[in-house]
């Protein structure tokens, strides 16, 4: 929930992902690198939400910082994995619209958990 609420117009990626990792740690969730990416011309396109880091998207024509502010109209899908070896994993991806004044969720957002019997 913490990364959805970051989600708005002007907030650059690295921080949509940092309010991420905070709420995990925050509940000692022990998760893989929580982590998004926009939705566009390809499944996975930019945005890319890690952490803040020093990369460039470079192309012969730009050379722009990879930790893009959002804006609106854009679509960012957020994703969270735990693995337990004696139990399994979860996985959980969310999709969201950005709006002028924060986010809408595409999809259900209820949460709905079964575990698959031992075979």
């Amino acid at each position: 929930q913490a990364g959805v609420e970051t989600i708005k117009p002007g907030t650059k990626s690295s921080e949509i992902q940092t309010a991420m990792a905070q709420i995990l740690d925050q509940k000692n969730v022990q998760a893989s690198l929580p982590h998004g990416h926009g939705l566009g011309l390809e499944i996975r396109d930019y945005p890319i939400i890690v952490p803040k880091n020093e990369l460039y998207i470079r192309d012969g024509c730009i050379e722009i910082s990879s930790d893009l502010p959002l804006e609106t109209n854009m679509v960012v899908n957020l994703e969270v994995s735990i693995f337990r070896l004696e139990t399994g994993a979860l996985h959980i991806e969310k999709s969201f619209l950005v709006t002028a004044t924060g986010c809408q969720p595409l999809g259900p957002q209820d949460h709905v958990l079964s575990r698959s019997p031992k075979t």
